[in-house]
């Protein structure tokens, strides 16, 4: 466990089969001039072209805004696009073996679900970890209707690690979080698809940081 990453406020996510055809690039670059502590490129649904076309793109638009780039499940393409870091879900390449492919400089992120899965960090060589669902979400098939906010708190306490909050997190239920301590919140639907993903990152960054500032006083 290492938890070198600072993570606060808006950890945004672009999905292209979620942003309005061919707007990945734009969507991305308006969360970056909205404000985020990190942006993730998460496409399941592009072939391996597609998707170090789009990601280096990203990559580009990340270090204009010195913001650190993730690649979400491949370490592979995470390799060649020279990505900031990587994260993983509970299905892909085992994080002790992505961590000797990628070396000690990447960041390496981690989604948990439960208890014993976040106190399974304590042992890998992480830099964070993602807790959820939060809420119901249609981004992902789920199995429960989420954790709700009493016990992504529980697993914030226990985690050890900076934790990014994610899961049918919209503008609207993210003040039901009551501490960002230590925790980013991240979003894909209600940015990817808002009138204005600049206006609606700007305003979850700000909530979060607001929120966490608040409870420092």
């Amino acid at each position: 466990m290492r938890g070198r990453a600072k993570i606060e406020g808006f950890y945004g996510i672009v999905d292209p089969s979620i942003c309005r055809p061919n707007r990945a690039t734009e969507v991305a670059a308006e969360i970056l001039e909205g404000g985020c502590c990190a942006l993730q490129l998460r496409a399941k649904e592009c072939s391996d072209e597609e998707y170090l076309e789009l990601g280096t793109q990203l990559v580009k638009l990340c270090r204009r805004y010195r913001v650190p780039f993730f690649v979400n499940d491949r370490v592979d393409l995470a390799l060649i696009l020279e990505s900031d870091g990587v994260h993983l879900g509970q299905d892909d390449l085992p994080v002790r073996d992505a961590r000797r492919l990628l070396g000690p400089k990447p960041l390496l992120g981690w989604s948990t679900h439960s208890l014993e899965q976040v106190q399974a960090a304590h042992a890998l060589e992480l830099d964070l970890i993602g807790v959820g669902p939060v809420f119901p979400t249609s981004t992902k098939k789920l199995t429960s209707p989420g954790l709700g906010t009493h016990e992504l708190e529980r697993l914030r306490r226990s985690a050890g690690l900076p934790v990014v909050a994610i899961g049918g997190i919209t503008l609207e239920n993210v003040k039901e979080i009551q501490n960002f301590e230590g925790m980013a919140v991240a979003a894909i639907s209600s940015v990817c698809r808002a009138p204005s993903p600049r206006a609606a990152a700007a305003r979850l960054n700000k909530i979060a940081l607001q929120r966490r500032h608040d409870e420092q006083l």
